[in-house]
């Protein structure tokens, strides 16, 4: 391919996109660095992104309630899904659903024609895992087809293993496969190998999530299974798929994470991508981010 007489490789048009918006994010600082700092952005919290106008057009909206929280239900129109995906936004548990999660939303309906859960979960300092376990656990109690899989990205891909661990616990039925976006394992942010990372981040910080996660865990310590999947036997779990980026702290904690799944018999597939950031797929115009929504379309058979 040819740009302004430039002959472009495959990488380079794989790279271009997500270099871009790499180096624009370096230039604001995250607002994840001190407790401080995200307490005070708390009070000023940008709000809940409102459904984009494709979705809008694209499927049948539902709301609904839970445990007094809201559940949005999207179906795409004219069509009868026989698989529901049950998708937990990230935020570090204390941001709210942004344009970008209505993004990867819409790609994975556009990929997959699944039904898409979306619980609206309250967000800490005033909600813990305590608080909101159960009202995840009822919308997936809640999902009408045989065939259900759970999302999440960041925090939210952390509340979806938390979600697999509970379902084990009671014996309820697995999900078919869970579908992890550069997800938080790991609340106690020890791993040595984040500050390899850390430089080349230009998002998260570990001295801001730490308090996240201790905020978040409430009276559980942070090393709890549930706040940390990580610290699960990671045992007879449903198939896991992570999608992640070398640029982005997490990193460290996915690839031990995926290497203790395997080892406790767990199917677990790290897919893992070069100088990507953060939650890159939420970029769902970037090649690599299409290399995602295709890899689940080919799992979930659509």
């Amino acid at each position: 391919m040819s740009f302004f007489g430039v002959n472009l490789t495959k990488e380079m048009i794989m790279s271009l996109i997500l270099n871009v918006l790499h180096k624009a994010f370096s230039l604001n600082s995250s607002m994840l660095h001190t407790a401080a700092s995200i307490q005070h952005e708390i009070q000023f919290a940008t709000p809940r992104a409102d459904l984009t106008n494709s979705l809008k057009k694209s499927c049948d909206v539902k709301v609904q309630y839970l445990h007094e929280r809201q559940v949005i239900s999207l179906t795409p129109k004219n069509k009868t899904p026989t698989k529901t995906i049950i998708y937990l936004h990230g935020g570090a548990y204390v941001g709210d659903l942004q344009i970008a999660h209505w993004w990867i939303i819409q790609a994975l309906i556009d990929k997959t024609a699944a039904s898409v859960i979306v619980p609206i979960y309250r967000l800490a300092p005033h909600a813990t895992i305590d608080s909101e376990l159960p009202f995840v656990l009822a919308c997936y109690d809640s999902a009408k087809t045989a065939d259900i899989y759970l999302a999440g990205d960041s925090a939210g891909g952390g509340l979806a293993m938390a979600l697999a661990i509970e379902l084990r616990k009671q014996n309820k039925p697995k999900p078919k496969a869970v579908f992890l976006f550069s997800p938080w394992l790991d609340a106690t942010m020890t791993n040595p190998a984040i500050d390899e990372v850390a430089p080349n981040d230009p998002m998260l910080d570990k001295g801001g999530l730490i308090w996240c996660g201790q905020v978040w865990a409430g009276t559980r310590p942070t090393t709890d299974p549930q706040v940390s999947p990580i610290y699960d036997e990671l045992n007879d779990l449903p198939d896991l798929h992570i999608y992640q980026g070398t640029y982005d702290i997490f990193i460290a904690d996915a690839k031990r994470f995926a290497e203790k799944a395997k080892q406790a018999g767990t199917v677990c597939h790290l897919h893992i991508f070069e100088k990507a950031f953060h939650v890159f797929m939420g970029a769902t115009i970037a090649p690599e981010s299409k290399q995602v929504f295709t890899d689940i379309q080919k799992v979930m058979g659509s």
